[in-house]
């Protein structure tokens, strides 16, 4: 993961995930994630996205690379969480959302 910022223009966040070949055999097709990760990182990531398919893609990504992942629907919910004293070292917001969308949610650190 990297970011480029100019003052006044905005950032660009680019996340590059691995190409599998195919899927480890480790994981499931449910939702249930049984991956043992592939390398050694840490830090915890919450993923907030109203769509499964995406929830679950970089779920099992980022679990294969060695994070921790939580996972919400909705952006309110992860402030309640955030709010509620969760710590997390990187959160993947979609900005798309029903109710309370990304750019309304947007925490200042």
């Amino acid at each position: 993961m990297s970011v480029k910022s100019e003052f006044g223009q905005g950032a660009t966040f680019i996340i590059e995930l691995p190409i599998v070949e195919s899927p480890p055999a480790e994981i499931t097709t449910s939702n249930q994630i049984k991956a043992q990760p592939l390398l050694e990182k840490s830090g915890r990531i919450l993923v907030v996205d109203d769509e499964p398919g995406v929830r679950a893609l970089l779920e099992k990504v980022l679990i294969l690379i060695g994070y921790k992942v939580d996972t919400i629907t909705d952006a309110k919910i992860a402030m309640d969480k955030l709010d509620a004293g969760a710590k997390y070292d990187a959160i993947l917001l979609d900005i798309r959302m029903p109710g309370m969308n990304g750019i309304d949610y947007t925490p200042i650190f």
